[in-house]
């Protein structure tokens, strides 16, 4: 936690490529895609970019597929997470310790407070989490308004 304020933003360290084999993951699938890539065969079909990464040195006597070190700068500066975080805020009854919201999405111990998205989740589901998180907000925007939330006062009504 960076602060108790809670009007500052919290900090979040996911600690990407903090593991050496992340990394060694990574060289190894683009070195193996630069080798197809720099083949005698595909050459004539395919070409990669020559434009260079900033804070990246290439190797003067290697081709890039064999450049590891380049490939490991390139890892660092260009790949991006593709994922659908959930569950840091999980639903469950009361027996669960571990969960976060109960099963109307009101965190427990807090009066006026709900998690309405994909954090409540308490596993990631098999499939892109789009479609559970609108169905998540759907409900609880039905919650909301059997409950009688009221908005700055004024009170919603179904």
């Amino acid at each position: 936690m960076a602060s108790s304020n809670p009007f500052e933003f919290p900090l979040i360290d996911p600690n990407y490529n903090s593991d050496k084999q992340d990394i060694a993951i990574l060289i190894k699938a683009a070195s193996t895609l630069l080798r197809i890539v720099e083949s005698s065969f595909m050459s004539s079909y395919l070409q990669h970019s020559p434009l260079p990464i900033p804070g990246c040195t290439t190797c003067s006597n290697k081709p890039f597929s064999q450049c590891y070190s380049y490939l490991a700068c390139v890892a660092l500066q260009l790949t991006l997470p593709y994922n659908h975080p959930v569950g840091s805020c999980a639903m469950g009854n009361s027996s669960n310790e571990n969960a976060v919201v109960d099963g109307r999405l009101r965190v427990r111990g807090v009066r006026n407070l709900r998690v309405i998205d994909a954090s409540v989740m308490p596993v990631i589901t098999n499939a892109n989490t789009n479609a559970p998180t609108m169905m998540i907000a759907e409900r609880g925007a039905e919650f909301l308004l059997q409950d009688n939330f009221s908005l700055n006062g004024t009170q919603l009504v179904h």
